[in-house]
């Protein structure tokens, strides 16, 4: 009986010393599980800190893209814009050209010596189309000019005569003319001193631009007319200019002359031709206006291409953060399944033990 009790407790130490054993390795299993998931919990504040530093940067990014897309729309405004004006220009420069070139505005007479007569080749010139003046002055100045507006410039007074008999054979209209060899001379003593006064332009033979073969002509057309603003003004001066013998014209078109003849007004029709004055003038500020846009749309279209480049880079950097950022939160989404498996089998290997 004494050898069986002693086999039974050398039985008990020995499963004693089992279950020790048994629970010291539970317990280091415990460890390794709160191990685990300590150092998940650890890479997954490391990886949200990183994470937080890549949304940082795609929202810095969308903030760029944002600008740069702004910027696009404003050039494409812009373009549009400038290819409207290009257009409208375009389309006046055909329409003064074609008024130029068929004499649009202008008598019959002048029409038939000027396109395609026997007679071409002896003009010098219109004068409408022999001085240029700023656009501000030109109906003043064609209101002042009267008839010599469309009047044909010639050499010589023969020039003049045939050309009238050309037009009155063929009942082809009438004309005026200015011959230079008849061109008297201008009296430089006999010019008038410019009044003073707010709505005083100027001289109307200061205001305007020609050749110099011209100049005498020009001063004898104009030489005795001064420009002002408004019809108060030009009648607050006709008692003093009336003596010198001065016309004035306001900057609409209306006249007040020396002799006390008042005229004035506007038809629809002159509001919507164009002016005999310039139009080689507008022609030419039409086109470097059209030149100067051409260059516009090519600056415009540098910065587009420019801009869509720095675009195209911005998505492709953002595209690469939210690949990155997708990447990091599968690994956290991973990181929380390991740190849930170790906290979990560290309770239950932990309430194992104590049991």
């Amino acid at each position: 009986r004494l050898e069986r009790a002693r086999a039974e407790r050398d039985g008990l130490r020995g499963r004693l010393a089992e279950v020790e054993a048994e629970r010291q390795a539970t317990e280091t299993r415990a460890e390794v599980a709160t191990r685990s998931a300590e150092m998940a919990a650890e890479e997954i504040r490391a990886t949200e800190e990183r994470m937080a530093g890549i949304l940082g940067e795609r929202d810095r990014l969308a903030t760029a893209l944002a600008r740069i897309q702004e910027r696009i729309r404003a050039l494409t405004d812009e373009q549009n814009e400038v290819r409207r004006r290009i257009e409208a220009n375009r389309a006046r420069v055909h329409l003064l050209e074609r008024l130029r070139e068929g004499f649009e505005g202008y008598s019959l007479g002048v029409k038939a010596l000027a396109v395609d007569s026997p007679h071409a080749a002896r003009i010098r010139g219109i004068v409408a189309h022999l001085i240029e003046a700023d656009p501000p002055y030109a109906r003043a100045l064609e209101t002042a000019l009267g008839r010599s507006l469309e009047a044909l410039v010639v050499s010589g007074a023969a020039d003049a005569e045939a050309a009238i008999g050309y037009l009155r054979d063929g009942a082809r209209g009438t004309a005026a003319f200015w011959p230079l060899d008849r061109m008297p001379g201008v009296d430089e003593e006999a010019r008038w001193e410019v009044p003073a006064g707010d709505g005083v332009i100027g001289r109307a033979a200061d205001l305007v631009r020609c050749d110099g073969e011209f100049a005498g002509l020009v001063r004898r057309l104009l030489g005795r007319t001064l420009i002002v603003r408004d019809m108060p003004s030009a009648l607050a001066l006709a008692s003093a200019l009336a003596g010198p013998g001065v016309d004035q014209v306001t900057l609409e078109g209306d006249l007040v002359a020396a002799s006390g003849l008042m005229s004035g007004g506007r038809s629809g029709q002159q509001q919507e031709q164009a002016g005999l004055i310039g139009r080689r003038q507008q022609i030419e500020s039409l086109r470097r206006e059209v030149e100067e846009d051409d260059r516009r749309l090519a600056v415009l279209a540098e910065g587009m291409s420019a801009s869509e480049v720095e675009a195209k880079g911005v998505s492709g950097q953002s595209e690469e953060l939210e690949r990155r950022i997708a990447e990091l939160r599968d690994r956290i989404a991973g990181l929380e399944r390991q740190r849930y498996a170790g906290e979990t089998d560290a309770k239950r290997l932990n309430e194992r033990s104590g049991a």
